[in-house]
């Protein structure tokens, strides 16, 4: 029977199949599977690009995110999706610290932090999104703002929203609504 790679003609029980195409060929033609052993044609192997094995292509994932290809048993799954990608596509949440798919993150608009999408939070007064712990609380509406929209009254020393303050017509010192009174002399 004839080689199907170099053609010679030699006994049939000399030739291996192929597992990829089942080709008969001498093994000294053939390369084998690094994961199952099996035999399989040079050309029909492929290498993981994470351990550098030669692997029948049915053995690998192609990443969506990077488009390298790798053995499912050294990928890396994620948290927030259930699929499986390459080591190199995962990055943890900072704030669930949930290892995910990076492409799934969003950062912060105020830092180089990374979350989920849901995870993040808006500022009340700039509609900004970023995590839970980059907002502060409004000591007077309650409302979660970014620490750079508050301003602290001079009288009662409550951190409250900028746009919470009026200005005195006498001194223009800014402070809380009820924090200011009325002049008895001036009305102002």
């Amino acid at each position: 029977e004839p080689s199907g790679v170099s053609g010679r003609r030699v006994l049939p029980r000399l030739l291996h199949a192929s597992e990829m195409s089942g080709t008969r060929a001498l093994p000294e033609e053939m390369r084998r599977c690094q994961e199952t052993g099996g035999f399989a044609l040079p050309n029909e192997l492929e290498m993981c690009e994470i351990s550098g094995k030669w692997v029948l292509p049915r053995l690998l994932l192609t990443c969506p995110d990077t488009g390298r290809r790798f053995l499912a048993s050294l990928g890396k799954r994620c948290a927030a999706s259930g699929i499986v990608v390459h080591p190199s596509a995962v990055r943890a949440s900072d704030v669930s610290r949930l290892v995910v798919r990076a492409s799934l993150l969003v950062q912060s608009a105020v830092s180089n932090r990374w979350a989920l999408t849901g995870e993040l939070r808006p500022c009340a007064d700039t509609g900004l999104r970023v995590l839970p712990d980059e907002l502060t609380t409004c000591e007077v509406s309650g409302v979660e703002v970014l620490p750079s929209e508050l301003e602290e009254s001079p009288i009662l020393h409550r951190r409250a929203r900028k746009s919470l303050f009026a200005a005195s017509e006498a001194s223009g010192v800014r402070a809380l609504p009820e924090e200011l009174q009325a002049c008895a002399e001036s009305g102002r």
